[in-house]
Formats: structure tokens, C-alpha cells, sequence
């Protein structure tokens, strides 16, 4: 085995006492409110854009009604230009002894009729974007009608999965141990407002009651995708995991944005004990919680940011090479999240097909050692 050749380095899920730059972005074209070397807070409005909830609909009323599309225009309800709420009928018509309905799918402007086909068309109806820093900041560079680069002095952690909007808040620890579960009853109402640390996981009956309470967030070591399909469906069918996940925001959304953020993954794991250690001493600190794209979130992170009033002079993310004494997780499927302590740097060993590998001597809780690659491990603190 050979440790001569120089391997990459590693940054980090905790970064302590450094500098970052934050992209904030809206969806789409509108005004950016701010200007290079302006301080902003978490609550600071950066930029507002009108969007659309969803794409220009063909709803086709003479089908839906079972009618020739030229007798359609006298059940429409109302005319062209003007709006329909989500659910609320478009068109209705009396089929025997009962009343058959054709309603709108979102809200939304009737912007045109089809008297040859009987087809409606509905425009999704546009609202507000207002897109806030979340952070403590400065801003360091504008982008054109889009948003703005933030320069951010403090700490981060980099979580596993994100659900919901991004948020912020004093963070509250709400209970005293990493493989602690989150129950509705430990919900209290000094967590109005805040990030709650919950622990190692967190069923549906809890992330109501925080939601209830107007929590804005809660940072736990896993979830139960079927928890979430529980919380999140209101039919009779379940949706899949992963179109749970990839879900607009707004399905989370109440009088206020609120996030889950997972910091190990699906299922019950409980947390990281170096991440729940460092977020528990951070009680009472301003705490972010910047949620990816939701159509990305098996790739793009979720990040919690703990960020000062003033950048000052915090250093640049320092990256690290593996050694022994390095505090590490397994990220491999067999092993997610569990914790172990390197004891040597990145080996080249060879595979029997003759090809160079590269692994890590780790050891684990209970003090045994094996080789893994290192592609299967996430520093967990610098």
C-alpha cells in the first residue's frame, strides 16, 4: 500500500468560524431591492417577482361534461377575465337528477374559449415573490433582475435531505440526546418562531403540533418517508417518496414558511453525536435553513447557517486531508451516518483486477478497524 501520492481533500459538514458567499436567487425575472456593500438581516427583502403557480391549462369542458362543445358556453359560470379559486367550478350543468360539475384545477383567469371545441383555457394566477436574505450579511455582488451574492461570516452545517422553504429563527433544543425521539408532546410554546433541534427523528402527529405552535423549522437525524406521505396526503393515495420530495414548497407551507431539515437520511437514524453536540451549544443563536430546489433534492444539500450580525475578518472554508484522529461518518448505504475515527490518511491499495483503490483505515464505536473507500466518508468537523 502506498500513502505518497497526494489525494483530495474534504470539506467538512461542520465549518466553524469561516466566510461564505450565499447565493439568493428568485425564480424568475424581477427587482433586486439592494446594492453591493449593503448589510442585511435575516428578515431583509432583497428582491419581489410576480409568479406564476404553474403552466397555461387546456381544460377541455365539452368532454368533461359529456356535451357538443357549441352548447357550452351557456353552464360556463362565469365569463372570459375573470378568476376561479382552486376546486371552484368553471362550468356546471344539471345530468338527470343531479348536478355535474367541470371545476378549476388551481387558481386561476379564464383567458379565452373555444366555442368550436369547447375548450377553456385557465392562466395560473400570478402572485408575489418576495425573496428575504434569511441570513446576516453583506451583500457582495448583484445579479441583474435575478438576486444577489451574500458574504456571510459564521458557521454551517450541511444537511443530508431539505423539505419545505427557507426559513430562520433563534434555535431551541428540544431534547437532551442525539437518538432522542420528538414526540407531540414535548412541544412547547416557547418554540413559537423558532428552529427547533429535535433530535433523532420526528413522526407526523410532532410535525403538526410544531407547525400548530408556529414553529418555523425542525433539524432531526432522520425521517420516515412515510411519515411525510401520512403528513402530506389528503386523498386516498399516497404519493411516492421521491415525488413527496420533489413536491412544490407550497404543499409545506402555512402562515408562515417552515422546513424539515435532516442532517443523515431516510428512516431511524439518530443524529451525527458531533452535529447534535455542536448545534446544542448553539442554543439561542440565529439559525438558517436554506432548502434546495425541490426538484433536485437528491443531489443539491439543505444548509443550516449560524450567521453573525457582521462578517468581520472569519477565514476561508479550510478543506481537510484525512489522518488519523479524523472524526468522520460513513455515507455508503450499508453504514449511512455512522461515526467513525480515521486512523491513517488515504491509502492507494490494489484490487485483485489490478486496479489502484483509494481507502481509509477508520475504526468504529465498539474499537474495530477496517479498510473502506474513501469516497465513503464525510469529514464531520474541522
Amino acid at each position: 500500500m502506498s500513502t505518497d501520492r497526494q489525494h483530495a481533500t474534504y470539506e467538512p459538514a461542520i465549518v466553524r468560524d469561516a466566510s461564505f458567499y450565499v447565493e439568493r436567487m428568485l425564480s424568475g425575472d424581477g427587482d433586486v431591492q439592494v446594492r453591493p456593500g449593503d448589510r442585511v438581516d435575516p428578515s431583509t427583502e432583497l428582491a419581489t417577482a410576480l409568479v406564476a403557480q404553474g403552466r397555461v391549462l387546456q381544460l377541455n369542458v365539452a368532454r368533461e361534461l359529456e356535451m357538443e362543445p357549441e352548447t357550452v358556453s351557456r353552464y360556463l359560470t362565469k365569463p372570459i377575465g375573470t378568476d376561479f379559486e382552486e376546486g371552484e367550478p368553471v362550468a356546471r350543468a344539471r345530468r338527470g337528477l343531479r348536478s355535474v360539475t367541470c371545476k378549476a384545477p388551481v387558481a386561476s383567469t379564464m383567458t379565452d374559449f373555444d366555442e368550436s371545441t369547447g375548450v377553456v383555457t385557465l392562466t395560473p394566477i400570478s402572485h408575489p415573490q418576495r425573496l428575504y436574505a434569511c441570513v446576516h450579511g453583506e451583500v457582495d455582488s448583484v445579479v441583474d433582475h435575478r438576486g444577489v451574492w451574500l458574504r456571510v461570516g459564521g458557521s454551517r452545517v450541511t444537511g443530508v435531505l431539505g423539505l419545505g422553504q427557507d426559513t430562520f429563527g433563534p434555535l431551541r433544543v428540544a431534547v437532551d440526546r442525539a437518538d432522542r425521539e420528538f414526540t407531540a408532546d414535548m412541544v412547547d410554546s416557547d418554540f413559537r418562531g423558532s428552529i427547533v433541534l429535535a433530535g433523532m427523528t420526528l413522526g407526523t402527529s410532532a410535525l403538526r403540533r410544531l407547525i400548530e405552535e408556529g414553529v418555523r423549522g425542525v433539524i432531526v437525524g432522520s425521517i420516515s418517508d412515510s411519515e411525510i406521505r401520512r403528513y402530506m396526503t389528503t386523498g386516498e393515495t399516497e404519493p411516492s417518496s421521491m415525488v413527496i420530495w420533489r413536491q412544490s414548497s407550497s404543499n409545506l407551507q402555512h402562515a408562515q414558511p417552515f422546513s424539515v431539515f435532516v442532517t443523515e437520511g431516510f428512516g431511524r437514524r439518530r443524529m451525527a453525536q458531533p452535529v447534535f453536540q455542536y448545534l446544542a451549544g448553539q442554543e439561542n443563536q440565529m439559525a438558517s435553513l436554506l432548502i434546495p430546489d425541490q426538484t433536485d433534492v437528491m443531489s443539491a444539500r439543505p444548509t443550516l447557517y449560524l450567521s453573525r450580525e457582521r462578517p468581520g475578518g472569519d477565514e476561508a472554508i479550510q478543506r481537510i486531508n484525512l489522518q488519523d484522529g479524523t472524526l468522520a461518518r460513513l455515507v455508503d448505504p450499508e453504514h449511512l451516518g455512522v461515526v467513525v475515527t480515521c486512523r491513517s490518511g488515504v491509502i492507494d491499495s490494489p484490487h485483485s483486477t489490478g486496479v489502484q483503490r483509494q481507502v481509509v483505515d477508520v475504526e468504529f464505536g465498539n474499537g474495530s478497524r477496517r479498510l473502506v473507500p474513501a469516497t465513503s466518508l464525510e469529514v464531520l468537523i474541522q
